[in-house]
């Protein structure tokens, strides 16, 4: 009887641990796809931050638009002016972006400008989420709402924004978190944020205010 004992007490114990295993994956199964689509997302995010960093270190970037933007939010911060990229122009003498001003602090914590291609990354990937969500208000399932996002993420016109023709980094990228969030507020019927999301969408650059309105 006592060779016989533990055998019963194992199969007990192994019932135990496969009960509880499979309550653990019940109760996460619902949440894999919200799962999947944010280690998408920061994967995104961290690709696309070492690709521009990586442009920028090895001098692959052909325009000055990254410089004179960065020098505005810079120079907001330093006290030479709002947003000015020189005395002799006004601030909104190209773009009319008042946004970047935001910035301003964050350029005060991180003055490098590797701070912008970590911004560009992030607002890139941010909306991956948000394209989950919309989904879902539009009545998909989870995994397919997570497919949807991987598109968004897959999207070649997307991942190509990241170094823009050799531009780098482009305020106007910073609106597009905004103008999905702006969406999936009008989707929740939370017109109230959509508006402030749609606001804060088109500070970044004019042509975002053509697009908000097409929508």
């Amino acid at each position: 009887a006592s060779l016989a004992s533990p055998a019963p007490r194992s199969v007990a114990g192994w019932a135990t641990v496969r009960s509880a295993m499979v309550r653990l994956a019940t109760r996460s199964a619902p949440r894999m796809p919200w799962a999947v689509t944010w280690l998408l997302t920061a994967a995104a995010g961290g690709w696309w931050y070492w690709q521009g960093c990586r442009a920028y270190d090895e001098f692959m970037l052909g325009y000055h638009d990254f410089g004179h933007f960065a020098f505005r939010v810079a120079s907001t911060w330093e006290g030479r002016g709002f947003l000015l990229e020189t005395p002799s122009l006004p601030a909104f003498w190209d773009h009319f972006n008042p946004g970047m001003a935001l910035l301003a602090p964050l350029w005060g914590l991180w003055p490098d400008a590797k701070l912008f291609i970590l911004l560009q990354a992030v607002c890139l990937a941010a909306p991956a989420p948000l394209v989950f969500r919309i989904a879902r208000l539009w009545g998909m399932s989870a995994p397919s709402a997570a497919v949807w996002a991987a598109a968004y993420l897959a999207f070649p016109a997307v991942g190509q924004l990241n170094l823009n023709y050799s531009y780098g980094w482009h305020p106007i990228s910073l609106a597009l978190p905004w103008m999905f969030a702006a969406l999936a507020a009008v989707m929740a019927r939370r017109f109230g944020w959509a508006a402030g999301f749609a606001v804060l969408a088109c500070s970044f650059e004019e042509a975002v205010i053509v697009a908000m309105a097409c929508l």
